[in-house]
């Protein structure tokens, strides 16, 4: 469920969530692989490599770090990954 979350992410909510689930961009991997984005060069990049650091805390198991970084109302999502 957390590769399918992007509401960790600095700036991104629910409704940026919405959004990118509508355009096709349903994981991480498509985020990454996306040609297009509803966002600039700059804050494209800055995700992608706050996605670098969630993949390496996920593969680490270190669920810590996704309680704070999610909205604690979306905790729910860390349920299937625990």
């Amino acid at each position: 469920m957390l590769r399918n979350s992007f509401c960790h992410l600095p700036g991104v909510g629910l409704l940026t969530e919405q959004r990118l689930w509508q355009a096709g961009i349903h994981n991480w991997d498509d985020f990454q692989n996306a040609d297009a984005l509803p966002f600039g060069d700059q804050r494209r990049q800055a995700l992608l490599d706050c996605l670098a650091i969630s993949r390496e805390q996920l593969d680490k198991g270190r669920m810590q770090f996704f309680c704070e970084t999610l909205p604690t109302s979306q905790h729910w999502r860390l349920f299937a990954d625990c």
